[in-house]
């Protein structure tokens, strides 16, 4: 088991509307995104005070 599969969830749900299918994959990838961004720009402060 990765690490990845910790944070991956294998259910299936089912939306009343695809919008909310939409919404929700939009969220999820807009968090993963941020998360992320978050981690490279504390690396690169990190970095620079470093010097």
């Amino acid at each position: 088991m990765s690490v990845a599969d910790e944070f991956v969830s294998k259910e299936e749900r089912h939306f009343a509307f695809q919008i909310g299918k939409d919404v929700a994959s939009a969220l999820s990838g807009f968090l993963a995104g941020a998360i992320v961004a978050s981690i490279i720009w504390l690396a690169a402060w990190y970095l620079v005070l470093a010097r």
